[in-house]
């Protein structure tokens, strides 16, 4: 399994999810080759055997805070591929 992130350093929630998504690959014992990308941007990107889970707006909601995939979304992308294999 192939695991990538794309996800940016300066922001704090896409810090979390990045911390979060590492200690579920670590705990969970699957063989995965792991790799990130700390870039700048406006939300975080993870990417499992090709298939991408990411925000696809071009415009933000500005009603929204909250960033997605949210560290719950990317937790449970990753959880349904694990139990695939």
């Amino acid at each position: 399994m192939e695991i990538g992130l794309i996800f940016s350093s300066e922001d704090p929630k896409q810090k979390e999810a990045r911390d979060s998504v590492k200690k579920y690959i670590d705990n969970s014992g699957v063989l995965a080759e792991y790799s990130e990308y700390d870039k700048t941007v406006h939300s975080p990107t993870l990417i499992i055997d090709g298939l991408a889970l990411s925000e696809k707006r071009k415009i933000k909601r500005e009603a929204q805070n909250s960033m997605y995939p949210a560290c719950s979304d990317m937790l449970k992308f990753l959880e349904q591929h694990i139990w695939c294999l």
